[in-house]
């Protein structure tokens, strides 16, 4: 990807725009072996949202719409919502504000034996600059959208018949589909979720998708490969992850670690490994 000199003007104004939203750091959850398989390949693998632990994915945005406008007796178009959704999943990579967290660590960490990948949020930007698939977006916790745009824009779309922003009814269900991505059961709210997502599941250069073996499952999966995507751009997946926190209940030897990340031609990524302080047992 060729940048002029205005994309990096525009790639810095948008650098301290997120790094003001979410602070330096974003954190992600993940095991060992996860971990190791993205230093062999240096590849983030995106998984959809279809299969994410939360059973109501997309969902519950719907639902708390149609609770909202019921006095519309509009199921028709919420039927036409529902059965959209399971051919609209997304693709993302979850990170959290939260550092080191004890929760995150049973939930997503290999209940504490895996890691904690740090990464700098704006070499992260300068990564996806360009890639306008993919969002960088903050998740909503709530149990009332009455103040959500959407909530506006279907209500006046039910009352009036007509959709100011989108081309059709079509475009608008699209777009209802992909805010569910961003929302959330208030449950999970301590997870202090941003999500790296897909829009409309396209692949430019530098990503693809890939069938991978994950536990003991075959899944679809949307790579990024940050190597490509920011060489123009003078980042890489080196760059991109400050720090490797090892869980509280790992077994694994940090100094064999680090001979194993260096190994892979990750030198100063080595250097950067680091022991939880969380106090788990």
């Amino acid at each position: 990807m060729e940048l002029n000199s205005a994309d990096f003007i525009q790639m810095d104004n948008g650098i301290k725009k997120y790094e003001e939203k979410f602070g330096n750091r974003l954190y992600h959850y993940t095991s060992l072996n996860a971990f190791l398989c993205m230093m062999r390949t240096r590849e983030i693998w995106m998984s959809s949202t279809g299969s994410m632990n939360d059973r109501k994915e997309i969902t519950y945005f719907i639902e708390l719409l149609e609770k909202e406008l019921k006095s519309y007796c509009r199921q028709d178009f919420f039927e036409k919502v529902y059965n959209q959704i399971p051919f609209s999943y997304k693709y993302a990579f979850c990170l959290s504000t939260e550092k080191d967290d004890a929760a995150q660590w049973e939930r997503y960490g290999d209940s504490a034996m895996g890691v904690c990948l740090s990464f700098n949020v704006g070499e992260l930007y300068k990564c996806l600059y360009g890639y306008n698939d993919i969002m960088f977006n903050e998740v909503f916790y709530n149990d009332s959208i009455t103040n959500d745009a959407y909530f506006e824009i279907v209500k006046k779309y039910f009352d009036k018949g007509n959709i100011d922003i989108y081309s059709s009814e079509e475009e608008l269900i699209r777009q209802l589909i992909y805010a569910g991505n961003l929302h959330k059961h208030k449950s999970f709210k301590n997870e202090h979720e941003i999500r790296i997502t897909t829009m409309d599941n396209k692949s430019p250069y530098g990503t693809e998708y890939a069938l991978k073996e994950i536990g003991n499952v075959v899944k679809k999966v949307y790579i990024l490969k940050p190597d490509i995507m920011g060489n123009s751009k003078g980042t890489s997946l080196e760059k991109i992850i400050d720090e490797v926190i090892v869980g509280p209940r790992s077994q694994q030897n940090i100094n064999i670690l680090r001979q194993y990340i260096y190994s892979n031609g990750l030198y100063d990524l080595a250097d950067r490994i680091t022991m939880s302080e969380c106090p788990l047992r």
